[in-house]
């Protein structure tokens, strides 16, 4: 029990002298019960919610279990320099490449829009060396394109690397990937969906309605598709019309095994854990 200023050394009883006045100083009880109203409050909240997040735990850790059992294809994100190559698990990596305005293509997560760079730049991040160095610790090459300044080098570039070795691309620019597509690249084509709606509040049937009716359905063709929006119904559309579903970027074991339950061919992510546990699809990288 807190007492007042004036008897915070005495006994809450004890009279005290204040002037010429004597009176006696009241303990201040009303502190005390905030608390406690505080801690009840606390107490009650941590019942609720225990249950739950309890739950959710009991979840995850039947999901990571259940990801060894699943077969998909994985690949490594957000891989921005060299290191980050080396230190990257799963059977591909994804190089997010943009093309400054002087045609030079760069790797770069974090930059999509980059416009100019300095040549030193440049140089350190040739998505050329990356490759490379993906092909060099025995992975699988993507690459998801992040602005296209001058689509003629950017295929150029793409065919150069897939002669090499098979490679993947994905873009939101569907346009570039049509292009790509009609003049015989012969690489995984996969064409990225967002949550953005679109005018069907639908992000799959805008694309087949926009892009799947008006173009031949030939060659490697398929989805990058956010995670959050592969559904049973979306997985079911998709599939239906044989396209491969590289779902990004779920980073929970219950994301991962869902979007594969959907349909999902393969999965990029942050997690190295989770790519570890995930059993290898790849039959020829």
């Amino acid at each position: 029990m807190k007492l007042t200023k004036a008897n915070r050394f005495s006994h809450p009883q004890k009279k005290v002298n204040k002037g010429k006045r004597k009176e006696f100083m009241k303990p201040e009880l009303e502190l005390p019960r905030k608390h406690l109203r505080r801690n009840v409050l606390g107490l009650a909240s941590l019942a609720v919610l225990y249950p739950l997040i309890h739950k959710d735990s009991e979840d995850e850790t039947r999901a990571f279990k259940q990801l060894s059992q699943i077969k998909a294809d994985t690949f490594s994100h957000n891989a921005d320099t060299l290191a980050e190559i080396n230190g990257a698990v799963g059977g591909g990596v994804e190089l997010d490449v943009s093309q400054l305005k002087t045609g030079e293509l760069v790797v770069s997560h974090t930059l999509p829009d980059i416009i100019t760079a300095p040549q030193e730049f440049v140089s350190a991040q040739d998505p050329r060396v990356f490759a490379h160095a993906i092909r060099a610790k025995g992975a699988r090459v993507h690459f998801d394109v992040k602005n296209v300044e001058y689509a003629p080098s950017f295929a150029a570039f793409l065919r150069e690397q897939q002669k090499i070795k098979p490679v993947s691309v994905s873009s939101l620019d569907h346009t570039f990937l049509w292009g790509l597509q009609k003049e015989g690249f012969d690489g995984q084509i996969l064409f990225t969906l967002t949550e953005n709606k679109g005018r069907h509040g639908d992000p799959v049937k805008d694309f087949i309605e926009k892009y799947l009716s008006q173009n031949p359905h030939e060659g490697k063709l398929g989805v990058s598709i956010n995670h959050k929006i592969l559904t049973p119904h979306t997985g079911k559309q998709l599939t239906d019309l044989d396209l491969y579903i590289l779902a990004w970027t779920p980073n929970s074991a219950h994301e991962v095994r869902d979007a594969i339950r959907f349909g999902a061919n393969g999965i990029t992510s942050d997690r190295p854990r989770l790519l570890r546990q995930i059993g290898r699809n790849f039959e020829n990288v």
